[in-house]
């Protein structure tokens, strides 16, 4: 997946990655197997690369806490905070998102 975009910087790979995942649950193991061989061979001494793997893990908080349940109206809140996490590319509907695999890559990386 990821030779695909061999011009693209890490954060837009990462936005990309969780946005597959987010339209296409089914395929979330492997993605994100796949995303997290990339990262262990990035060299995380770009800061931008840093910034963006904090907001991605803070916005992948906010969305495992946030239960969307779609056979019921969403209220307001609900309306804006999935408005905001799809402009940020990593919107799903309560996706099962393993934190642990990811917890420990950021930590293992000092972030």
């Amino acid at each position: 997946m990821f030779n695909d975009f061999p011009n693209l910087n890490t954060f837009r790979i990462i936005q990309l990655t969780y946005f597959c995942i987010a339209l296409n649950k089914s395929k979330f193991r492997r993605i994100h197997e796949e995303l997290l061989i990339k990262f262990s061979k990035i060299k995380f001494y770009n800061h931008n690369v840093i910034t963006a793997l904090k907001i991605l893990k803070r916005n992948l908080k906010n969305l495992w806490n946030t239960k969307f349940d779609f056979g019921l109206k969403l209220n307001q809140q609900q309306i804006d905070l999935r408005r905001r996490l799809t402009k940020e590319a990593v919107f799903g509907s309560c996706i099962t998102v393993h934190f642990s695999k990811l917890n420990e890559l950021l930590i293992s990386k000092r972030l």
